[in-house]
């Protein structure tokens, strides 16, 4: 057996069934990375890298063109649909810092009118994941100033309410859940379990030097 190995610029999203049969390509442009399933599952949400801008996009499962759902350049990153498919919650740097934003989940609009900002401490904030419930919101949480989620340091898991459907609502407290040493991998994908009692992630292991 051959194994290829594709450099990262040729990153695509592909579907297949659970046992492993019948894969299929998604998306034709390339890259295309972290994606979010719309509760409905007609629509897969990611994030693509088109002219040195990263963006959200959406393609039907069903097969089609993809979608921008985002414009505005810059980077935007980890989409995730609220339970009930209204929402699409992302981390981006638009507002000068790491930080939760959502849009509706057709669209954030011309110039991402429609995009409302979540968190707007000084951590810096990746990878929001909604309960299946729609009760709590999860995500990782770099030191200030941290310029990226590929450094490894000490990390907190945060945790804050759900913000309502409405457009405009008044975003709850954030409580820390927990602290350790991670970073790129922790929880890049929603990994809560159905019943919204526990989620995972990946906490990284600091191996002593070999004498």
């Amino acid at each position: 057996m051959t194994i290829r190995r594709l450099p990262m610029e040729s990153s695509s999203r592909f579907r297949q069934n659970a046992e492993g049969s019948n894969p299929r390509l998604l998306t034709e442009n390339m890259p295309s990375y972290f994606h979010g399933w719309s509760p409905d599952g007609k629509w897969l949400a990611f994030v693509g890298q088109r002219n040195d801008s990263f963006n959200i996009f959406r393609v039907p499962l069903a097969g089609g063109d993809e979608q921008r759902l985002t414009s505005v350049p810059g980077y935007d990153d980890g989409p995730d649909y609220s339970p009930d498919g209204k929402w699409i919650y992302i981390n981006t740097i638009r507002s000068g810092t790491w930080d939760i934003w959502r849009f509706p989940a057709d669209g954030a609009g011309p110039n991402d009118a429609k995009a409302e900002r979540i968190t707007s401490d000084e951590w810096e904030d990746w990878f929001a994941h909604p309960s299946p419930d729609g009760k709590w919101l999860v995500f990782l949480s770099f030191p200030p100033g941290t310029s990226g989620h590929d450094a490894k340091l000490q990390v907190q898991l945060r945790m804050m309410p759900m913000p309502g459907s409405e457009v405009g609502a008044k975003p709850g407290p954030i409580q820390k859940v927990t602290e350790f040493f991670g970073g790129q991998g922790t929880i890049n994908v929603n990994s809560w379990s159905p019943d919204s009692k526990r989620f995972a992630y990946v906490v990284y292991e600091v191996l002593p030097r070999k004498k």
